[in-house]
């Protein structure tokens, strides 16, 4: 059900978002979603490219309390579970060699998204120091306004 998601997200109960693979820019309207949000994606990603989805919705999210990181290296599903229960139904590849390996990415996926989340639900400092100084992997790509 798409209609959820050309509302936007202004239900006051949204205090923060994360956008694994950034999602459709033709079902997302970017600018109805208020809260700070943390974008990840990734290059190699055939199903919602940065080209026609990371990079319009990201012109639309770059503005102070938001960041985006991008993977040059992850594909569609490097950052989910699939690669691990079943690589072999992966349509993109991004389980194959010369994608990111899914594990560090799991590791440094997580790392950004639970330091986002509690900056902005908690207001915690040395998260906020996290999410604006530390580089985890060298090949990621920091957008931050």
């Amino acid at each position: 059900n798409f209609a959820r998601f050309e509302q936007g997200f202004t239900d006051d109960r949204f205090a923060a978002s994360i956008l694994y693979n950034s999602g459709r820019g033709d079902i997302i309207d970017a600018s109805s979603t208020a809260v700070p949000t943390l974008m990840i994606t990734g290059g190699f990603d055939t199903r919602t490219s940065n080209e026609e989805d990371g990079d319009p919705l990201w012109a639309g999210r770059n503005r102070p309390g938001n960041a985006r990181i991008d993977d040059p290296t992850s594909g569609h599903n490097t950052l989910t579970v699939i690669c691990e229960i079943a690589a072999g139904l992966d349509p993109d590849g991004s389980c194959d060699e010369g994608f990111s390996e899914w594990q560090e990415a799991w590791a440094w996926s997580n790392a950004y998204s639970l330091a986002h989340l509690r900056f902005v639900l908690h207001g915690d400092s040395e998260s906020q120091s996290f999410l604006q100084s530390t580089n985890l992997q060298d090949s990621l790509a920091f957008s931050r306004p």
